[in-house]
Formats: C-alpha cells, sequence, structure tokens
C-alpha cells in the first residue's frame, strides 16, 4: 500500500489520535499508548496503535474521539471486540483506508507458574495508575514496567523474537531503561535493573517462557499484580451470545440516529442506492406510532400553535410504549423481510426538554427506564454527525447546541455499556458525492449481517 494516495487521510486520523490523546493527559485520565509507537504517518501502515484504559475512563475516551471526530469532519467504525477490547478504526469519507487503535481495559497474559504448566490470566489497568508518566501530549507507563509488560505480552501472543518490529521495540526499552539509570546516576529501584538485564539476555524464543516468568515477578514488586482468570471458557461463551445477541434476531435491526439536520435521511437514501443487492427495508420510526389515531388526536386538540416535534416529545413516554408495541408485532409476524433499516431510535425520546423551552433543564422519562430494557438491540448503530456549525445551518433553531451534545452521549454510552457491539460514527460533512461513497462502507455492514443470520 502507498502512503502517499492516503497522506491527508493519514494526517487527519492522526490528528484526532494525537488531539485525543492530548485531552486524556491534560485531564489526566488513566489513558495512553501501551506500546512505544511513534504518531506519524510512516507508521500507520505499520500495524495497529495499543492504548490502555481504566474501565472508569472509557466513556470520557470514546466521547473525546467523537468530539475530535466531529471536529475534522471524519468517520470512526467502533467495535467491542472482546469483554475488554474495544477496536477503533479512523477513515476519511473517500479513502478505505485508515487508522486503526486497540483500546484494552485490562492487558491479557499468560500467566506460568513454578510448576511450568500456564494459563491465562490479565492485568488490571487501575494498577498502572501511580506508573503513569504525564505529559502535555500524552501518558505513557514508565520504563521500567512497560517493557516487562512487553515481555509478557511477547510470550502470550508467541511473537517471533527475529522480526523487525520485535526488535525495534526491544531496543527502544533498552535504551529507554538505560537512560532512566543514567539521568538518575543509579538512583533507580532494582526493578530497572532487573528489566534491563531481562531485555539484554532475552535472544531466542526458547527462554521466552523463562523471562515472562520473571517479568511478572518484577511487576508484583511494583504492586502491578496478575489476576488469574476464573471460568474463563463460560466467560468467553456468555461473552460471545452477548455479542451475536443482536445478530441473531429475525429481522437485525441497523439504527441511523443523530441529532436534528446531521443528515440521517441523506445517509439513508444513499445507502439504499448502493445497497440495491442486499434484502432489507427502509422504516421510518416515527411511522411506529404517528398511525395511531388517538396520539394524532391528542396532539391536534392539545397542541395548536406549537411545532409538532415539541407535541412529540411531550409524549415521549407515550411514543415509546407505543412504538414498541408495534415494532414488536412486525417482528413476531414477520411482515417486513430481510434487514431493518430504522432512521431514528429510541434514544431520541428518551428525554424531555430537548426541543421544549418550556421544560427547564433534560430530564429522562420514567418509561425511558422501564423501556430501555426490552428495545430491541440494534446491530449496527450509525450516528450522523456534523459540524456544529453546519448542523445549524440545515435546520437552524430546531435543537440547541447543548441537547446535541446530550444526544450524542446518550449514543456514546450504548457502546461503551456495551448495549450495542458495533457504533459507526458518521460524518455527513462532506458534499453528497463523498457521502454515497461512504455509503458502501455501511452496505458491508449490512452485507455481512445478512450472510451471519
Amino acid at each position: 500500500m502507498k502512503l502517499e494516495g492516503h497522506s491527508q487521510l493519514q494526517r487527519n486520523a492522526l490528528s484526532v489520535l494525537t488531539d485525543v490523546l492530548s485531552r486524556c493527559a491534560q485531564h489526566r485520565l488513566p489513558v495512553g499508548l501501551l506500546r512505544p509507537k511513534p504518531l506519524v504517518a510512516e507508521e500507520t501502515i505499520y500495524g495497529d496503535y495499543d492504548l490502555f484504559c481504566a474501565p472508569g475512563a472509557l466513556h470520557q475516551l470514546i466521547q473525546s474521539f467523537c468530539m475530535a471526530a466531529r471536529e475534522r469532519g471524519v468517520s470512526l467504525h467502533l467495535v467491542q471486540a472482546r469483554e475488554a477490547k474495544s477496536e477503533l478504526r479512523i477513515w476519511g469519507p473517500t479513502d478505505g483506508d485508515g487508522l486503526s487503535v486497540e483500546v484494552w481495559t485490562r492487558i491479557e497474559l499468560t500467566m506460568r507458574d513454578l510448576q511450568g504448566s500456564s494459563g491465562p490470566a490479565f492485568l488490571n489497568v487501575e494498577d498502572f495508575e501511580p506508573h503513569i508518566c504525564f505529559s502535555s501530549q500524552s501518558a505513557s507507563l514508565e520504563s521500567a514496567p512497560a517493557s516487562l509488560i512487553y515481555l509478557t505480552h511477547l510470550y502470550h501472543k508467541n511473537k517471533d523474537l527475529a522480526h523487525s518490529e520485535v526488535r525495534r521495540r526491544l531496543e527502544w526499552y533498552r535504551t529507554q531503561l538505560t537512560s532512566d539509570v543514567k539521568r538518575t546516576a543509579g538512583n533507580r529501584t532494582d526493578t530497572h535493573y532487573a528489566a534491563l538485564k531481562l531485555l539484554s539476555s532475552l535472544s531466542d524464543p526458547s527462554e521466552l517462557a523463562e523471562a515472562s516468568y520473571r517479568a511478572l515477578e518484577q511487576l508484583q514488586v511494583l504492586g502491578i499484580k496478575p489476576h488469574v482468570e476464573r471460568l474463563r471458557g463460560l466467560r468467553k461463551k456468555l461473552w460471545r451470545r452477548h455479542q451475536q445477541r443482536p445478530r441473531r434476531a429475525r429481522h437485525p435491526v441497523v439504527a441511523v440516529v443523530g441529532p436534528d439536520g446531521t443528515g440521517k435521511s441523506t445517509v439513508l437514501q444513499a445507502v439504499a442506492d448502493a445497497c440495491q443487492h442486499i434484502t432489507f427495508g427502509v422504516m421510518r420510526f416515527k411511522k411506529f406510532f404517528r398511525k395511531y389515531r388517538i396520539l394524532s388526536r391528542y396532539t391536534k386538540s392539545r397542541g395548536r400553535g406549537v411545532a409538532r416535534n415539541v407535541q412529540e416529545e411531550r409524549l415521549s413516554s407515550w411514543i415509546s410504549l407505543l412504538a414498541l408495541l408495534r415494532l414488536t408485532v412486525l417482528r413476531v409476524t414477520g411482515w417486513t423481510p430481510g434487514i431493518w433499516i430504522i432512521d431514528r431510535y429510541f434514544y431520541d425520546y428518551y428525554f424531555l426538554g430537548l426541543r421544549d423551552s418550556a421544560v427547564h433543564g433534560h430530564r429522562k422519562t420514567f418509561f425511558a427506564r422501564f423501556i430501555a430494557g426490552f428495545v430491541p438491540r440494534p446491530a449496527v448503530l450509525v450516528v450522523c454527525h456534523c459540524p456544529e456549525s453546519m448542523r445549524e445551518e440545515r435546520k437552524p433553531g430546531e435543537l440547541s447546541a447543548e441537547s446535541a451534545a446530550l444526544l450524542y452521549d446518550t449514543y456514546i454510552s450504548q457502546i461503551t455499556e456495551k448495549k450495542v457491539t458495533e457504533m459507526l460514527f458518521f460524518s455527513t460533512a462532506g458534499p453528497l458525492d463523498e457521502t454515497q461513497n461512504a455509503a458502501s462502507y455501511i452496505c458491508t455492514l449490512i452485507d455481512k449481517l445478512g450472510a451471519k443470520r
């Protein structure tokens, strides 16, 4: 792959990543690069960027990624691949290749005991916090624990020590440890000398198991203790069932959501034009409840002089209930074949006060909390976004910036709380032809859903 053809995309993707790391460092969040990798365009073609993140900071991290993507007009594809791993891909409106980031809320490893047997284990990221170094640009682990964790990673993944990337990182750690010892005139802990000795003596792949065991001993000295996974097979089976639950539905749902003016209708039309080879149905969420005569009569009698979207917001609890009933009937009877692509979803009716100026502040309705447990989980959540100035230009005065931010936060919480396993944060800031080209990416996701049914 030639880098020249993707230079602008790589710069945009890298600027998103560097901006996110800088914001997290300024707020002193336990988020940073797990392994050394320069933030330059030439490095983007050599594998992923690995980040460590404490579970409590995951929502803020994803929120920062989405905020930076909105500012730069790029899209994000986020997949909750494992219980402790999130895969994030930053890509532009016209190029298919981009920047891949893996976020780990705990570090997987293979633990070896004194008898020589080994088993799965993990390191808690919360234990890293005393050893995180913050700068104005990013956060990173101290050289000693970072090098020891990398040794356990080599054994866990059975890496080839002759690989150029492995040799380059080992050399970087040796140089960094030597520099730290010299800079402090030898006033370093014994862990630094132990880590440097392990790295210097590592030359044969057969020595990896012993080096990993010694590295774990030194990590425990630093307060980073490995935790053995209990019932690992059952946990993996339950997570796999949780991940495949929305895909195994009779009618998988692809929800296209976003605040007013973010181009949901344009995306729906572009997807419908690009996915003509797939059996799917495009459904308007508002049709789930506007066909009920009782609701329409109530809004006509009591909503005179009030915008229709404000009237419906005041009845959001009843709208959510009626829409859930109608959607359940359609799913059970199978009146609509194939995959469903729905514009808007229940998340847009969780709050009061988004558009209604008569309500002070925003608050969740009672039915929102109740119905949330019965709402079908979308297999893919497509969140349309664009800069705030563009959204206001498209639909002026319909939704405030504060209300739009609340909706974005609600969408992001679906993936961070693992209610949805796949989210596409889709940029509609470009011209129409760019949206049509990028709609083919959504079609590939829909095509995969059809194959997994």
